[in-house]
């Protein structure tokens, strides 16, 4: 028995299929849902933290311009660390 990979996606889940040669021609064997439709995925959790500094006038005024996603004198030495909660 000979699989071929193809570059064809499956038409139930959008994984890459290959194809038996031997019993039918052009037979899709999905790799990803066995043909099934319905692919289990793994979610990972991950801690996602980020530092910067941003220059306002009281920790209210600099807690809201980050709430509102409108901070007006721009922000420095931005780290970010992701780190899987494992």
């Amino acid at each position: 028995m000979s699989k071929h990979i193809i570059k064809e996606e499956c038409e139930d889940c959008g994984g890459v299929g290959s194809w038996d040669s031997t019993p039918f021609p052009n037979y899709i064997d999905c790799e990803h849902c066995d043909g099934e439709g319905e692919v289990e995925v793994i979610l990972t959790e991950f801690f996602v933290t980020e530092t910067y500094v941003v220059r306002a006038r009281t920790i209210d005024e600099a807690q809201d311009m980050i709430f509102d996603d409108n901070i007006q004198n721009g922000v420095t030495d931005y780290t970010m660390n992701i780190e899987p909660n494992c």
